[in-house]
Protein backbone atom coordinates (compact mmCIF):
# COMPACT_ATOMS: atom_id res chain seq x y z
CA UNK A 1 0.00 0.00 0.00
CA UNK A 2 2.90 2.39 0.58
CA UNK A 3 3.66 2.89 -3.11
CA UNK A 4 0.34 4.66 -3.75
CA UNK A 5 -0.61 8.13 -2.52
CA UNK A 6 -2.34 8.30 0.87
CA UNK A 7 -5.54 9.61 -0.75
CA UNK A 8 -6.35 6.07 -1.94
CA UNK A 9 -6.42 4.72 1.62
CA UNK A 10 -8.12 7.87 2.92
CA UNK A 11 -11.03 7.47 0.51
CA UNK A 12 -11.45 3.76 1.30
CA UNK A 13 -11.29 4.50 5.04
CA UNK A 14 -13.88 7.29 4.81
CA UNK A 15 -16.33 5.09 2.90
CA UNK A 16 -15.83 2.12 5.23
CA UNK A 17 -16.24 4.36 8.26
CA UNK A 18 -19.50 5.95 7.15
CA UNK A 19 -21.07 2.59 6.33
CA UNK A 20 -19.88 1.06 9.61
CA UNK A 21 -22.12 3.64 11.30
CA UNK A 22 -25.13 3.05 9.05
CA UNK A 23 -28.31 2.25 10.98
CA UNK A 24 -26.41 1.88 14.24
CA UNK A 25 -28.12 3.49 17.25
CA UNK A 26 -24.80 3.74 19.09
CA UNK A 27 -23.29 5.72 16.22
CA UNK A 28 -26.27 8.05 16.23
CA UNK A 29 -25.67 9.07 19.84
CA UNK A 30 -21.97 8.38 20.40
CA UNK A 31 -20.50 8.58 16.90
CA UNK A 32 -19.26 5.00 17.09
CA UNK A 33 -19.62 2.39 14.40
CA UNK A 34 -18.81 -1.26 14.10
CA UNK A 35 -15.02 -1.66 13.93
CA UNK A 36 -15.45 -5.20 12.61
CA UNK A 37 -17.61 -3.97 9.75
CA UNK A 38 -15.21 -1.13 9.01
CA UNK A 39 -12.34 -3.61 8.78
CA UNK A 40 -14.38 -5.99 6.63
CA UNK A 41 -15.24 -3.18 4.22
CA UNK A 42 -11.83 -1.54 4.04
CA UNK A 43 -9.98 -4.20 2.00
CA UNK A 44 -12.47 -4.49 -0.86
CA UNK A 45 -13.09 -0.72 -0.88
CA UNK A 46 -9.34 -0.09 -0.99
CA UNK A 47 -9.00 -2.40 -3.99
CA UNK A 48 -11.87 -0.63 -5.77
CA UNK A 49 -10.46 2.81 -4.95
CA UNK A 50 -7.02 1.74 -6.16
CA UNK A 51 -8.53 0.42 -9.41
CA UNK A 52 -10.19 3.80 -9.95
CA UNK A 53 -6.96 5.65 -9.08
CA UNK A 54 -4.94 3.60 -11.56
CA UNK A 55 -7.51 4.23 -14.30
CA UNK A 56 -7.63 7.97 -13.63
CA UNK A 57 -3.83 8.06 -13.55
CA UNK A 58 -3.60 6.26 -16.90
CA UNK A 59 -1.56 3.46 -15.34
CA UNK A 60 -4.11 0.73 -16.03
CA UNK A 61 -6.92 0.13 -18.46
CA UNK A 62 -10.00 -1.24 -16.75
CA UNK A 63 -13.76 -0.76 -16.52
CA UNK A 64 -13.31 2.85 -15.41
CA UNK A 65 -11.37 3.79 -18.53
CA UNK A 66 -14.06 2.21 -20.68
CA UNK A 67 -16.99 3.78 -18.81
CA UNK A 68 -18.88 6.82 -20.06
CA UNK A 69 -19.49 7.80 -16.43
CA UNK A 70 -16.70 6.61 -14.10
CA UNK A 71 -18.22 8.48 -11.15
CA UNK A 72 -21.52 6.59 -11.41
CA UNK A 73 -19.61 3.34 -11.85
CA UNK A 74 -17.53 4.02 -8.72
CA UNK A 75 -20.68 4.81 -6.72
CA UNK A 76 -22.48 1.64 -7.79
CA UNK A 77 -19.41 -0.58 -7.28
CA UNK A 78 -18.71 0.80 -3.79
CA UNK A 79 -22.34 0.39 -2.78
CA UNK A 80 -22.33 -3.17 -4.17
CA UNK A 81 -19.25 -3.97 -2.08
CA UNK A 82 -21.04 -2.75 1.03
CA UNK A 83 -24.31 -4.56 0.27
CA UNK A 84 -22.54 -7.85 -0.51
CA UNK A 85 -20.27 -7.91 2.54
CA UNK A 86 -21.50 -10.78 4.74
CA UNK A 87 -21.12 -8.81 7.98
CA UNK A 88 -23.16 -5.92 6.51
CA UNK A 89 -25.91 -8.38 5.53
CA UNK A 90 -25.86 -9.90 9.03
CA UNK A 91 -26.01 -6.51 10.75
CA UNK A 92 -28.93 -5.42 8.59
CA UNK A 93 -30.91 -8.41 9.83
CA UNK A 94 -34.30 -8.88 8.25
CA UNK A 95 -34.46 -5.43 6.70
CA UNK A 96 -33.34 -5.49 3.09
CA UNK A 97 -31.39 -2.32 2.67
CA UNK A 98 -30.87 -0.91 -0.80
CA UNK A 99 -28.46 1.97 -0.61
CA UNK A 100 -29.85 5.13 -2.19
CA UNK A 101 -27.91 7.19 -4.68
CA UNK A 102 -28.89 10.64 -3.55
CA UNK A 103 -27.61 13.52 -1.44
CA UNK A 104 -29.67 12.43 1.58
CA UNK A 105 -27.46 9.36 2.06
CA UNK A 106 -24.19 10.03 3.94
CA UNK A 107 -22.48 7.06 2.31
CA UNK A 108 -23.34 8.26 -1.17
CA UNK A 109 -22.00 11.73 -0.36
CA UNK A 110 -18.72 10.30 0.95
CA UNK A 111 -18.30 8.13 -2.15
CA UNK A 112 -18.87 11.13 -4.44
CA UNK A 113 -16.43 13.26 -2.43
CA UNK A 114 -13.93 10.41 -2.55
CA UNK A 115 -14.22 10.12 -6.33
CA UNK A 116 -13.68 13.84 -6.75
CA UNK A 117 -10.72 13.88 -4.34
CA UNK A 118 -9.09 11.08 -6.33
CA UNK A 119 -9.72 12.84 -9.61
CA UNK A 120 -8.36 16.11 -8.21
CA UNK A 121 -5.25 14.36 -6.91
CA UNK A 122 -4.53 13.13 -10.44
CA UNK A 123 -5.05 16.63 -11.83
CA UNK A 124 -2.54 17.90 -9.24
CA UNK A 125 -5.12 19.92 -7.39
CA UNK A 126 -5.36 19.78 -3.61
CA UNK A 127 -7.12 16.51 -2.75
CA UNK A 128 -9.43 16.60 0.23
CA UNK A 129 -12.45 14.69 1.40
CA UNK A 130 -13.91 17.79 3.09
Amino acid sequence: MNEYPPIVAEVATAIAEVYSQFGNITSLYLGQGSPNLQLALFGPLYEETLTLFLALNGAEENAYTKSDDPEALFISRCQAIVQETPLWVTLQGKRKTTLPQDESDRGYVVIVKGFRALRNSIEHQPASLD
